[in-house]
């Protein structure tokens, strides 16, 4: 358990909403993420979850094993307003998940900044309300400091620790109900992962575990289909136009 606990990191890919632009393969460094945070996620995995990691990545072997309990976690923050607006923030260095919730009618986007004014990319752009829960600065070397929303109603922006008190879990087997973008841990080793989701519009699913990441749908929603997750997978990242559900075995 201490190999894929030193292993795994959080990787995401920053994934918009429907009708933001199609995800792209950018390369991920796997070593150096965040690994205090699966400590937790992996707490309750299968103690036969080492012989069950790929071989093909080679392992660190000079790396201490982290010891979370040690260092707290840092408070979420929390944002709200209206119409168009600017927030600036400096957060923990390290990935975090954003809620984000708007009431307005007509276009809503979120692009997000670094601390030198670059755009990093566009998290969030559709017609009307939206909730969605979205990676932030998963990739290495993203350190995201501003947020510009567009909006014509209401909105509330949180962003969160990676701590599995704020994410959702599906403990395997079992099934999950989501509704639009979301952010998933799994605990178990996976095998395959039956999706539906019947709302018209992009569906796509990256996969995350110790040997990188994975496009494992990417379609045109009404979408039904089944797919193999490798066994090291621990994330799954959705973007999704309304309700779908997974099923994963074991």
């Amino acid at each position: 358990m201490k190999k894929i606990i030193v292993l795994f990191g959080l990787v995401l890919v920053l994934l918009s909403a429907c009708g933001a632009k199609e995800p792209t393969a950018t390369p991920v460094d796997v070593s150096a993420l965040q690994t205090s945070v699966v400590q937790t996620v992996v707490a309750g995995a299968n103690k036969t979850a080492t012989a069950n990691a790929p071989t093909r990545t080679p392992k660190p072997t000079n790396t201490p094993v982290p010891t979370p309990t040690n260092t707290p976690l840092p408070n979420p923050l929390n944002f709200n307003g209206q119409g168009d607006n600017i927030i600036d923030f400096e957060k923990w260095d390290a990935p975090a998940v954003l809620h984000i919730k708007n009431t307005g009618g007509g276009n809503f986007a979120v692009w997000n900044y670094d601390k030198n004014g670059n755009k990093i990319d566009l998290l969030v752009n559709t017609i009307g309300s939206y909730e969605g829960y979205l990676p932030l600065d998963f990739l290495d070397k993203e350190r995201t400091t501003r947020l510009e929303i567009k909006s014509d109603g209401q909105w509330t922006v949180e962003i969160y620790p990676l701590d599995i008190q704020y994410l959702h879990v599906l403990d395997l087997p079992g099934k999950y109900n989501g509704n639009g973008d979301d952010v998933l841990v799994i605990r178990k080793n996976p095998d395959i992962a039956q999706f539906d989701c019947q709302i018209s519009g992009n569906f796509a699913v990256w996969a995350y575990g110790a040997s990188g990441r994975d496009l494992v749908v990417n379609e045109i929603a009404p979408y039904s289909g089944r797919v193999i997750l490798s066994k090291d997978t621990f994330i799954l990242v959705i973007t999704a136009p309304g309700s779908w559900s997974v099923e994963i075995s074991k």
